[in-house]
């Protein structure tokens, strides 16, 4: 064999390895597994349908093989549940500083709530989440993910929305029932991007109020508490007033049954005198010298 024909059988045997190599990236950056915890979703570009791409859900652990050359992409979300958190308190939630909501209530006037909202993607709907928020991720890039510009977007104005039911210093107070309205609000908005709150989802935090507004609320109070102690005095006072009027009728009633009693039986007082004698025999002057012995007995000495 000449040195010629050496040379090409050992180009074509290295061709044929970088060709198998080749092959072997290829296919193995092709295939794609959906990992537990997530939900896969091929994008067909190829396949549109009223201009949008064919989306297909991809089960968890099932494999499937997308070329280089086909106009797919394979992505994943986490179907873990989510907590935005949007707090007076700096570093609790996403903003570094000053984050409550604002809560203006039927008057304008406004007040700062903590709100915890829990979201997560909805597993049958994560492809419409990708055709309306591409490239987006869910959380960690604020401005730029889907908490900070879908859910957050739509969770403080749901809660200020729900406020102004109410007034500034009711807020407090009403708490729960606005988070259960705000709920109400932004579920079916969320929806529509493939994001689930659950029911008691939307939580509420601390009321953030102003130098004034605290200091009006404790005026209200002291206030309430001057109102209470009045009350208290009131009634204790009425009861008093009615044991009286109560000990009164008792005794006015003894006295009629009394004189009652005495204009039936005249032996009733001779009864009376004995039931109360103790025993002894007091004297006691009565004009003379003589004593009155008691009691009397049939009205007589």
């Amino acid at each position: 064999m000449s040195d010629r024909a050496k040379y090409l059988g050992c180009g074509s045997a290295i061709l044929a390895v970088l060709v198998v190599i080749v092959g072997g990236i290829i296919w193995i950056t092709s295939i794609h597994k959906t990992d537990p915890g997530n939900v896969g979703i091929i994008i067909d570009y190829g396949s549109l349908s009223g201009g949008k791409p064919k989306v297909e859900i991809v089960p968890t652990n099932q494999l499937m093989t997308i070329w280089p050359w086909q106009p797919e992409t394979f992505i994943e979300y986490s179907t873990a549940q989510q907590s935005l958190v949007m707090t007076a308190k700096g570093g609790e939630g996403e903003v570094s500083g000053y984050d409550a909501v604002a809560c203006q209530d039927k008057n304008g006037i406004a007040v700062g709530v903590d709100t915890t909202v829990l979201w997560q993607v909805n597993p049958a709907e994560a492809g419409v989440l990708y055709q309306l928020r591409p490239g987006q991720p869910l959380t960690g890039d604020f401005n730029n993910d889907i908490e900070s510009t879908v859910v957050r977007r739509y969770a403080r104005s749901a809660v200020a929305q729900a406020c102004r039911n109410y007034t500034w210093d009711s807020v407090g107070g009403n708490e729960s029932a606005i988070m259960a309205s705000a709920y109400k609000i932004m579920a079916p908005e969320l929806a529509q991007y493939g994001i689930l709150v659950p029911q008691n989802g939307v939580l509420g935090g601390e009321i953030s109020y102003s130098t004034q507004q605290t200091q009006q609320i404790d005026q209200l109070s002291q206030a309430q508490l001057k109102a209470q102690q009045t009350q208290y005095l009131l009634q204790q006072a009425q009861n008093q007033a009615a044991a009286q009027v109560a000990q009164a009728k008792g005794e006015a009633q003894a006295i009629q049954i009394i004189d009652q009693a005495l204009a039936s039986n005249p032996n009733y007082l001779q009864y009376l005198l004995i039931k109360e004698w103790d025993g002894h025999l007091p004297s006691y002057l009565a004009g003379g010298n003589n004593p009155i012995v008691g009691p009397f007995i049939n009205g007589k000495p």
